[in-house]
């Protein structure tokens, strides 16, 4: 599976990202960044890093979602992350782009 920006130079990656509004975000290791992008409809890029996305279930259980490293997407539309049964951490330093 081709990761976005993958065919784009670090130049027109930047350029791009702010055409598009983009907030750029960096988080420390074994951080949850939830707080930061629970809006209803945003699309999330891992720029640097590597971050988790857990659901805590009924019975109390994590169970992970997915692992998001660079060039990774994620977002409201494909996961419920707004949902206050999913959490999003931080793996390692990490730096995303939110665009909502």
């Amino acid at each position: 599976m081709t990761k976005i920006f993958d065919e784009i130079s670090p130049t027109n990656q930047r350029k791009l990202l702010n055409l598009l509004k983009a907030h750029i975000f960096t988080f420390k290791s074994d951080k949850t960044i939830l707080s930061t992008i629970k809006h209803e409809s945003i699309i999330g890029i891992v720029l640097e890093g590597h971050i988790q996305v857990i659901y805590n279930n009924y019975s109390g259980d994590k169970i992970i979602i997915e692992n998001l490293k660079e060039k990774d997407t994620f977002g409201t539309m494909l996961i419920p992350i707004a949902s206050d049964d999913y959490e999003v951490i931080t793996l390692k330093d990490t730096k995303i782009a939110i665009i909502d």
